[in-house]
Protein backbone atom coordinates (compact mmCIF):
# COMPACT_ATOMS: atom_id res chain seq x y z
CA UNK A 1 0.00 0.00 0.00
CA UNK A 2 1.57 3.25 -1.14
CA UNK A 3 0.68 6.06 1.86
CA UNK A 4 1.69 10.12 0.53
CA UNK A 5 2.70 11.91 3.04
CA UNK A 6 3.10 16.08 2.10
CA UNK A 7 5.42 17.84 3.89
CA UNK A 8 4.83 18.97 7.47
CA UNK A 9 3.85 21.91 7.81
CA UNK A 10 5.99 24.36 10.42
CA UNK A 11 5.02 23.43 13.89
CA UNK A 12 3.77 20.13 13.06
CA UNK A 13 5.26 16.27 13.43
CA UNK A 14 7.19 15.03 10.71
CA UNK A 15 6.29 11.85 9.54
CA UNK A 16 8.04 8.66 10.93
CA UNK A 17 10.38 7.09 8.14
CA UNK A 18 11.89 3.43 8.23
CA UNK A 19 13.49 1.08 5.61
CA UNK A 20 12.59 -1.82 4.71
CA UNK A 21 12.80 -5.22 2.86
CA UNK A 22 10.40 -7.94 1.56
CA UNK A 23 11.21 -10.42 -0.89
CA UNK A 24 9.49 -10.29 -4.29
CA UNK A 25 7.41 -13.57 -3.29
CA UNK A 26 6.37 -11.94 0.17
CA UNK A 27 7.19 -12.74 3.27
CA UNK A 28 8.13 -11.21 6.32
CA UNK A 29 9.73 -7.36 6.01
CA UNK A 30 13.21 -6.96 7.57
CA UNK A 31 13.43 -3.54 8.85
CA UNK A 32 16.81 -2.06 8.76
CA UNK A 33 18.35 -0.22 11.67
CA UNK A 34 19.43 3.07 11.25
CA UNK A 35 19.50 5.13 14.16
CA UNK A 36 18.25 8.18 15.33
CA UNK A 37 14.82 9.24 15.99
CA UNK A 38 12.75 8.49 12.87
CA UNK A 39 10.87 11.78 13.13
CA UNK A 40 13.71 13.69 13.25
CA UNK A 41 15.63 12.18 10.10
CA UNK A 42 14.88 11.39 6.68
CA UNK A 43 15.51 9.37 4.02
CA UNK A 44 15.53 11.07 0.80
CA UNK A 45 17.28 8.85 -1.28
CA UNK A 46 17.98 5.16 -1.92
CA UNK A 47 18.79 3.06 -4.28
CA UNK A 48 20.59 -0.56 -4.86
CA UNK A 49 24.04 -0.81 -5.39
CA UNK A 50 24.51 -2.14 -9.47
CA UNK A 51 24.11 -5.64 -9.58
CA UNK A 52 24.30 -6.39 -5.54
CA UNK A 53 21.65 -7.26 -2.98
CA UNK A 54 22.87 -4.13 -1.29
CA UNK A 55 20.69 -0.94 -0.23
CA UNK A 56 22.63 2.66 -0.65
CA UNK A 57 21.13 4.68 1.85
CA UNK A 58 21.02 8.08 2.63
CA UNK A 59 20.15 9.86 5.74
CA UNK A 60 19.76 13.21 6.39
CA UNK A 61 18.93 14.97 10.29
CA UNK A 62 15.75 17.78 10.32
CA UNK A 63 18.41 20.33 10.05
CA UNK A 64 19.60 19.25 6.44
CA UNK A 65 23.22 19.70 7.11
CA UNK A 66 24.20 16.08 8.14
CA UNK A 67 23.76 13.36 5.11
CA UNK A 68 24.95 9.80 6.52
CA UNK A 69 25.54 7.01 3.72
CA UNK A 70 24.26 3.82 4.75
CA UNK A 71 24.83 0.08 3.33
CA UNK A 72 22.25 -2.19 4.57
CA UNK A 73 21.91 -6.12 2.71
CA UNK A 74 18.65 -7.44 1.83
CA UNK A 75 17.12 -9.45 4.62
CA UNK A 76 20.05 -7.96 7.02
CA UNK A 77 19.18 -5.60 10.15
CA UNK A 78 22.67 -4.15 10.28
CA UNK A 79 23.36 -1.05 8.31
CA UNK A 80 26.91 0.06 7.92
CA UNK A 81 27.81 3.88 8.10
CA UNK A 82 30.30 4.22 5.06
CA UNK A 83 30.46 8.35 4.85
CA UNK A 84 29.16 11.20 6.23
CA UNK A 85 28.97 14.70 4.79
CA UNK A 86 28.50 17.77 6.71
CA UNK A 87 28.02 21.53 6.37
CA UNK A 88 27.54 24.24 8.86
CA UNK A 89 24.26 25.57 6.98
CA UNK A 90 22.63 22.90 4.34
CA UNK A 91 23.53 20.25 2.28
CA UNK A 92 21.37 18.99 -1.02
CA UNK A 93 20.64 15.30 -1.31
CA UNK A 94 22.33 13.80 -3.64
CA UNK A 95 20.52 12.45 -7.20
CA UNK A 96 23.54 11.41 -8.95
CA UNK A 97 25.30 9.01 -7.54
CA UNK A 98 27.19 6.54 -10.02
CA UNK A 99 29.17 3.79 -9.16
CA UNK A 100 32.47 3.02 -10.51
CA UNK A 101 35.18 0.54 -11.31
CA UNK A 102 32.84 -2.99 -10.07
CA UNK A 103 31.28 -1.14 -7.52
CA UNK A 104 35.04 -0.10 -5.80
CA UNK A 105 33.42 3.62 -6.31
CA UNK A 106 31.11 5.92 -6.15
CA UNK A 107 30.54 9.49 -7.04
CA UNK A 108 29.21 12.56 -5.11
CA UNK A 109 28.51 16.07 -5.68
CA UNK A 110 29.59 18.71 -2.29
CA UNK A 111 30.81 21.83 -1.12
CA UNK A 112 32.82 20.50 1.19
CA UNK A 113 35.34 23.12 -0.21
CA UNK A 114 33.33 26.14 -0.64
CA UNK A 115 32.73 25.31 -4.23
CA UNK A 116 30.23 22.59 -5.65
CA UNK A 117 31.90 19.72 -7.00
CA UNK A 118 32.12 16.27 -7.88
CA UNK A 119 33.91 13.73 -6.05
CA UNK A 120 34.95 9.80 -6.27
CA UNK A 121 34.54 8.03 -2.62
CA UNK A 122 35.69 4.46 -1.97
CA UNK A 123 33.23 2.16 -0.79
CA UNK A 124 34.23 2.27 2.35
CA UNK A 125 34.14 5.97 2.64
CA UNK A 126 37.87 6.07 3.44
CA UNK A 127 38.88 7.97 0.16
CA UNK A 128 37.38 11.40 -1.24
CA UNK A 129 39.24 12.16 -4.22
CA UNK A 130 38.17 15.51 -5.87
CA UNK A 131 37.23 14.64 -9.92
CA UNK A 132 36.78 18.00 -10.56
CA UNK A 133 38.39 20.97 -8.75
CA UNK A 134 38.87 24.98 -9.19
CA UNK A 135 37.49 28.37 -7.98
CA UNK A 136 33.97 27.36 -9.43
CA UNK A 137 30.55 25.48 -9.00
CA UNK A 138 29.58 22.56 -10.83
CA UNK A 139 26.12 23.81 -11.83
CA UNK A 140 25.12 20.83 -13.67
CA UNK A 141 26.08 17.35 -14.08
CA UNK A 142 25.16 15.83 -17.41
CA UNK A 143 26.09 12.52 -17.49
CA UNK A 144 29.25 10.25 -17.69
CA UNK A 145 30.63 8.26 -20.54
CA UNK A 146 32.09 5.35 -18.29
CA UNK A 147 34.16 3.75 -21.70
CA UNK A 148 35.73 6.48 -21.83
CA UNK A 149 36.17 6.98 -17.89
CA UNK A 150 34.61 10.80 -18.16
CA UNK A 151 31.88 13.19 -16.53
CA UNK A 152 29.94 16.25 -18.48
CA UNK A 153 29.31 18.88 -16.77
CA UNK A 154 28.43 22.90 -16.68
CA UNK A 155 30.32 25.07 -15.12
CA UNK A 156 30.86 28.88 -15.31
CA UNK A 157 34.72 29.38 -13.83
CA UNK A 158 35.60 33.06 -15.33
CA UNK A 159 31.39 34.57 -16.15
CA UNK A 160 28.36 33.61 -14.50
CA UNK A 161 26.71 35.21 -17.18
CA UNK A 162 27.95 32.21 -19.15
CA UNK A 163 27.83 28.63 -19.47
CA UNK A 164 30.46 26.17 -20.48
CA UNK A 165 30.04 22.51 -21.50
CA UNK A 166 33.15 20.78 -19.56
CA UNK A 167 34.73 17.37 -18.81
CA UNK A 168 36.76 16.00 -16.42
CA UNK A 169 38.32 11.96 -16.08
CA UNK A 170 36.72 10.12 -13.61
CA UNK A 171 40.15 8.67 -12.17
CA UNK A 172 41.74 11.89 -12.65
CA UNK A 173 43.80 14.86 -10.99
CA UNK A 174 40.49 17.17 -10.97
CA UNK A 175 41.48 18.90 -14.20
Amino acid sequence: TIQRSPYPKAGTRNAAVKVGTVSVDGGPTTWITLPGDARENYIPRMDFIPGTQELFIQQMNRQQNTNRVWIARVGERKAENIFTDTDAAWLETNDQVTWLKGNQWFTWQSERDGWRHIYRISRDGRQMVPITRGDFDVVDELGMDLKRGVVYFIASPDNYTQRYLYEAKLFGKGE
